[in-house]
């Protein structure tokens, strides 16, 4: 998935020990929404929050502006993560969507799971979103030179 031109999901229910996956050979297609209301389906739920919900408080990472960049894959697929007033927004085609944190690097975008990659306290080197990992510009050679 996130891959050019095609969707996937992939869910888990721990609890239950069903898994759901959800092919589609179009890019904007909501398989997030139809795999969250077949896991529903199939352990005998009126409905799954999906993605999960974090367990605490939503969290306001200090430094916002470390995440501040442009990302991409190998495919082409790329967005650019912004700052505007207190909050940080991924921006793709035209759209925005705010991040939600639920720890200091990771949380949910829109209908998928985010964990931003590298050092802590530095910028970080590429970004996974759901199942993709996207580089930072650059980023490629900081990985041959360590």
């Amino acid at each position: 998935g996130q891959r050019a031109g095609v969707s996937s999901f992939v869910g888990y229910l721990k609890e239950r020990q069903i898994a759901v996956s959800v092919l589609c050979n179009v890019a904007e297609a909501p398989v997030a929404s139809i795999g969250g209301e077949l896991l529903a389906a199939c352990a005998d739920l009126v409905q799954v929050d999906w993605p999960p919900k974090p367990a605490q408080a939503a969290v306001q990472p200090p430094d916002l502006q470390r995440f501040e960049g442009d990302f991409a894959s190998p495919e082409g697929f790329r967005f650019s993560v912004v700052l505007r007033g207190h909050s940080l927004y991924l921006s793709e085609r035209g759209r925005t969507t705010p991040f939600l944190f639920a720890g200091d690097d990771h949380g949910t975008v829109g209908a998928q799971t985010f964990r931003f990659l590298g050092a802590r306290d530095d910028r970080p080197r590429s970004m996974a979103l759901d199942l993709r990992v996207f580089m930072s510009p650059g980023s490629e050679r900081q990985v041959e030179d360590s």
